[in-house]
């Protein structure tokens, strides 16, 4: 008998297009909610309609009184505010999954959306035009973008990162937190030459990203496989990156001095995408290193995966748990979205609210730290 407890093998040529297929199909319910003449309106000036919503302070109201209650924001939902904010943000995602691509507006309106990417995708790894670690990073940098543009458009994060002084722990190749939480997401119409309107239709939707800088950024990871990578960014982008190959507790207590060496200030924000939380010193202790390096008040921004099997993924449910009680008990007031379902521990394995198991965000938490509510001067040993 199978182990349930393992994930079901498979290859990753199914699934990039397995995930470009869910993303797609969850792209038309996004649109259908919207409308596609609000929908393409909202990307045409996104900034515009993000501006509008974090000022209407619906959203936030709605996940503050939830933060306020201890509870959490579940993804979907059945609010229709946060139903349009989750949606919005999915097209956000979609924006980078099909950068650069020309679909047919004519597909959402006959139904044939899905299959066109489809068919695209197959295309392009066919013919070489794109690997399929290329499009598997696609997904991981749009599941990242997904994320915080729900924190956005909730009125909890900053509409505008350039000035955020970001620390990422456990960053990896640091490509979602160099790119993907820093996105600015772009739709527009294109008119159709006319020799191929009778196929495609008058316009096609054209998707387009901006990528804005954040001020500095520090990546912490230790891995042999990012030694390199790390080396290059160091010496070509050391006026905002400081990339540590290093263990966490290690490079917590050099960072101090490193980041006044270098004229960063304090961190502002900090962004730790699929944390792992083997990789933490605990919780109280995870949170109580970051002190030294932070400013008056910061950003939290933790997201979990689904992990390598069933285990993993209960730890960093538990984690995040562990996370939102710990602040409530300093009088923070984070917000944690749980973004899956399911009655029991395998369903909610592989029922992400978006995307699919391997590449997806199961839970995202948010939070305002003040720097003298969280410190708890633990004793630590010499």
């Amino acid at each position: 008998m199978a182990d349930s407890s393992q994930p079901v093998q498979i290859d990753d040529r199914k699934l990039s297009i397995q995930g470009y297929i869910v993303e797609a199909k969850q792209f038309v319910n996004a649109v259908e909610l919207l409308g596609i003449e609000r929908a393409i309106k909202i990307f045409t000036d996104f900034r515009e309609y993000l501006h509008k919503s974090r000022k209407s302070f619906r959203a936030h109201t709605l996940v503050k009184k939830v933060a306020k209650s201890g509870e959490v924001v579940r993804v979907p939902g059945k609010n229709a505010v946060l139903q349009e904010v989750f949606s919005v943000a999915h097209i956000a995602a979609c924006c980078h999954l099909f950068r650069d691509w020309n679909i047919p507006l004519r597909t959402l309106q006959t139904g044939g959306f899905v299959d066109y990417v489809t068919k695209n995708v197959e295309q392009l790894l066919n013919s070489q035009e794109i690997s399929i670690q290329d499009l598997l990073t696609r997904l991981r940098i749009a599941d990242a973008l997904r994320g915080i543009q729900i924190l956005k458009l909730s009125g909890l994060a900053s509409a505008d990162s350039r000035q955020w002084r970001q620390l990422s722990p456990g960053a990896g190749v640091g490509n979602k937190e160099l790119e993907g939480v820093h996105i600015a997401p772009k739709i527009y119409l294109q008119k159709i030459p006319q020799h191929t309107r009778a196929k495609f239709g008058e316009y096609t939707i054209h998707f387009d990203i901006e990528v804005v800088r954040p001020k500095n950024v520090v990546l912490i990871e230790k891995a042999a496989a990012v030694d390199n990578l790390y080396s290059h960014l160091n010496s070509s982008q050391s006026h905002w990156i400081l990339a540590m190959n290093e263990d966490y507790n290690d490079a917590i207590v050099a960072l101090p001095a490193l980041q006044a060496e270098k004229d960063f200030g304090p961190r502002n924000a900090i962004v730790a995408i699929m944390i792992d939380p083997l990789l933490t010193p605990g919780v109280p202790k995870f949170l109580d290193s970051l002190c030294p390096v932070l400013d008056a008040n910061a950003t939290l921004i933790i997201t979990i995966g689904a992990g390598n099997n069933l285990a993993e993924f209960r730890e960093r449910v538990e984690f995040m748990e562990e996370v939102q009680k710990y602040l409530q008990s300093k009088a923070l007031e984070p917000v944690y979205f749980k973004m899956y379902e399911g009655d029991n521990w395998q369903q909610k394995w592989s029922s992400p609210s978006f995307g699919v198991s391997p590449v997806a965000t199961f839970g995202m938490l948010y939070c305002k730290l003040k720097r003298n509510k969280l410190q708890i001067n633990l004793q630590r040993s010499s």
